[in-house]
């Protein structure tokens, strides 16, 4: 391993991508084929529509090497998630305050008994809440005090999510914009 950026951690491979990515961050994407800026706070309305997978899941050893699958949906009850993590599919509302992303109300979904079951942690987390920023194609969800962080693609609608792009080029900087409030 070696210590990247800010002191953050990246692959020797993934040393190349990860300076590139961050000379373009700090340069507001200037040069870019893609509109790479600096990380912002999505709108509820911004995500509906959209499906994302993980290319790196750190903090979760249950979710381990499994493909975290998030779908944000228009519903007649409100803007909904539909979650994977490799066991089960399950739905919730969801909501976004002051840069965190929440899960409310009731969670409905299929109940597959698998070993290490990533979903109780899971929905636990998201309903106490995550920061949430989005970069272009990239959306992170992070809890820094506890060192939790999902760095997920977008997915196009005719995509094919398990041809996800690899784990070393997405985004190696944090953005934590003050302490994690539980």
């Amino acid at each position: 391993m070696v210590r990247g950026y800010a002191g953050f951690s990246m692959r020797r491979t993934g040393s190349f991508l990860g300076v590139l990515l961050i000379a373009s961050l700090l340069t507001g994407g200037a040069g870019t084929s893609g509109a790479v800026g600096k990380p912002s706070v999505p709108t509820v309305k911004s995500l509906l529509g959209k499906r994302f997978v993980s290319v790196r899941v750190t903090g979760k050893p249950a979710i381990g090497q499994r493909k975290l699958r998030i779908s944000f949906l228009r519903s007649p009850s409100g803007p909904s998630i539909r979650i994977n993590a490799g066991c089960n599919i399950w739905v919730s509302g969801f909501t976004i305050r002051n840069g965190r992303f929440f899960r409310r109300g009731q969670v409905s979904g299929t109940k597959i008994g698998c070993t290490n079951d990533p979903d109780p942690w899971l929905r636990r987390k998201l309903r106490q809440g995550m920061l949430i920023r989005s970069n272009g194609r990239w959306l992170i969800l992070a809890r820094p005090a506890e060192r939790i962080r999902f760095v997920l693609t977008r997915v196009t609608p005719s995509g094919d999510d398990d041809d996800a792009d690899d784990p070393d080029d997405g985004p190696d900087e944090e953005d934590d914009e003050g302490p994690d409030e539980d």
